[in-house]
């Protein structure tokens, strides 16, 4: 999914310290796909060596902030409506009751859903509903997923 908050980044380099290895980070948005991993493990001037060649490399290539890395990327944008969707959706609560609370029509909340839908690739509800589980379990994406109380 996508980071809002690094869509109008300023160019720079964004360190990353991890446990394990990281193999692949073009799977990752445009928006951080610079970012510089760095274990713990690593020696100093490993670390040195790996913050110096990102600063360099960042010199060289001037990166336009905003929505211009966003166009092409892959991951997925949600609205802040969709997110609270897919929250009340996640908690079992049932259409009418979400179409009540947000002050929407139901046909309104089946459009929202069936965008959401489309974006992740999912062809039912069910599936929607596995998919959001899956966030949850996998524990990436819980800012998507934070109970939002009916009445909010």
């Amino acid at each position: 999914m996508c980071f809002p908050e690094l869509q109008n980044r300023t160019t720079g380099i964004i360190i990353g310290l991890t446990d394990e290895v990281i193999d692949s980070p073009s799977d990752l948005p445009f928006c951080i796909a610079r970012i510089i991993f760095i274990h713990r493990q690593d020696s100093l001037s490993t670390v040195k060596e790996k913050v110096l060649t990102a600063w360099r490399e960042s010199r060289k290539k001037q990166i336009q902030p905003g929505k211009t890395l966003c166009f092409h990327c892959p991951h997925k944008v949600l609205t802040r409506q969709q997110r609270r969707i897919m929250s009340f959706i996640y908690q079992g609560i049932t259409t009418s009751e979400i179409a009540h609370n947000m002050s929407i029509s139901e046909k309104t909340l089946y459009v929202h859903k069936y965008i959401i839908r489309k974006k992740f690739n999912l062809r039912t509800n069910h599936a929607l509903f596995c998919f959001l589980q899956k966030l949850a379990d996998k524990n990436s994406q819980q800012i998507y997923l934070l109970q939002v109380p009916l009445n909010a």
